[in-house]
């Protein structure tokens, strides 16, 4: 499919202004990384696989820098719905209503 869009100036460089059809059609999104290629007189543009933050985190993570589990402690309050109030808590003229 060939579609016409916008080379538009975009602070010191240049951005390509996609029709919204182009843009359902491709399942795009503003934030969404592509990968550019240019061969010859045409321009090929490929969404990539974005990697989230805490995916790069993770991929970071070694055996070196791997720490031991915390020791919180024991579990503290109840679940929604359980009776019962955290520790340290008091019921309020509110709560009886």
């Amino acid at each position: 499919m060939t579609t016409p869009a916008i080379l538009k100036k975009w602070g010191k460089g240049i951005a390509l202004v996609l029709p919204d059809m182009l843009v359902q059609e491709g399942r795009l999104a503003t934030g969404n990384q592509v990968e550019v290629n240019f061969s010859g007189q045409r321009i090929k543009i490929r969404k990539t696989a974005a990697t989230s933050e805490i995916e790069k985190m993770c991929e970071a993570i070694t055996a070196e820098n791997l720490h031991a589990e915390t020791p919180w402690g024991a579990p503290q309050g109840g679940r929604p719905g359980e009776s019962g109030l955290h520790p340290g808590m008091r019921r309020s003229r509110v709560d009886g209503l």
